[in-house]
């Protein structure tokens, strides 16, 4: 991509076509692009005057655009100002693998990302992941996040929270009543920043996913996590749950167990009653240090647990031993429909076990084995 000038800018905006995609609402689709402060002030000052641009503006796409703080400072107030704001549901900042340029906002940054969440009501989705953003900036985040009625997904991965923003945006996960996805890939988490989001994760009744994969939370921030869900498990909403590449080991997975066993199943069917159980159905935990005992202490989990549809637990350290644990379950298990092995250390007679326990399984489609 050459260099997005403020007179490039101008005509593509004019002629619409360039860099509005229309269809059932309408995408503004800038991604790649270098917009400098003066091309930033520039749209801001086009849908001012220009309204009619956006009516269903629906989609904002601005990833890898090299934007600085001040850049989009210029371009969210200008949306705050216009009727615009109100039709927005989704906003993209993100970092595209092939596009490395990114957006370098920084903890200034961080105010716009809360401007656009506070002045576009009835915003869905945000996604700042690579954006540079810190620790310092999180307080303005949270703030915005716990007031917002309407946002559903944030994605702030591969930035540098660390704990002290750990800490504010576990507050948002506590006050929050709309937040259904969270992603914090690669923040230079560790547990002490895991026990703040354990914190908001005890209060919290309306997230399905959060991906923590790539930090360092280890055994003492699954401790953290798993007892915050154990404890509110009559309001625990979450799906789907990413902890990849975190050093945990079998003590972690101890913890886990508790929480894939936690609550209770009424057996009162005259009663009509609905028993109240670990909601997980998809668990990610690869790049980990578990092994047999983490892998049998899972298998025993899954003989009470009737949710997990799927489990990862690729590159491990697990062995025969965990995977004779492992086949004895699928045996029975009738709800695990993909399991991932690979990059173990699960020899031949691991292997044939787990293959031939197959042949009592009638749910399991995907089993990985590869080395």
């Amino acid at each position: 991509m050459g260099q997005f000038q403020s007179i490039a800018l101008k005509k593509a905006l004019e002629k619409e076509e360039d860099v509005f995609e229309r269809g059932e609402g309408t995408t503004l689709n800038l991604q790649g692009l270098t917009i400098s402060e003066k091309d930033a002030k520039l749209l801001a000052d086009t849908f001012k005057k220009h309204q009619s641009l956006g009516e269903r503006l629906q989609l904002v796409q601005l990833g890898a655009c090299s934007l600085s703080p001040t850049a989009i400072h210029n371009i969210v107030t200008g949306i705050a100002r216009t009727r615009i704001a109100s039709t927005i549901t989704r906003i993209d900042l993100s970092t595209s693998s092939s596009i490395p340029e990114g957006n370098p906002l920084g903890n200034d940054g961080s105010v716009s990302i809360a401007l656009f969440i506070r002045s576009c009501k009835n915003l869905q989705h945000m996604k700042a992941a690579a954006c540079q953003l810190e620790c310092g900036g999180m307080s303005n985040i949270s703030a915005a996040v716990s007031s917002s009625t309407s946002l559903k997904t944030l994605d702030l991965s591969y930035n540098n929270i660390a704990d002290t923003g750990a800490q504010y945006l576990g507050s948002a996960l506590a006050a929050s009543k709309s937040l259904q996805g969270f992603s914090l890939w690669r923040n230079l988490i560790t547990p002490e920043g895991c026990k703040y989001l354990a914190e908001g994760l005890s209060e919290n009744s309306s997230l399905k996913w959060l991906g923590l994969g790539c930090n360092s939370i280890g055994d003492k921030g699954m401790e953290y996590l798993m007892e915050a869900l154990v404890d509110n498990i009559a309001n625990c909403k979450l799906t789907w749950l990413a902890l990849g590449n975190n050093n945990i080991s079998d003590d972690g997975i101890e913890k886990l167990a508790e929480f894939l066993t936690a609550g209770w199943t009424s057996i009162d069917d005259d009663e009509g009653e609905e028993g109240v159980a670990c909601p997980v159905t998809s668990l990610g935990l690869g790049g980990n240090e578990i092994g047999d005992r983490g892998a049998k202490e899972l298998a025993q989990a899954l003989d009470v647990n009737d949710k997990l549809s799927s489990l990862g637990l690729s590159c491990n350290k697990i062995g025969d031993e965990g995977a004779k644990a492992l086949a004895e379950m699928l045996r029975s298990n009738q709800t695990l429909e993909n399991l991932s092995l690979s990059s173990n250390q699960i020899g031949t007679d691991g292997g044939e076990t787990l293959i031939a326990s197959l042949c009592d399984n009638t749910t399991l489609s995907k089993l990985l084995l590869a080395q």
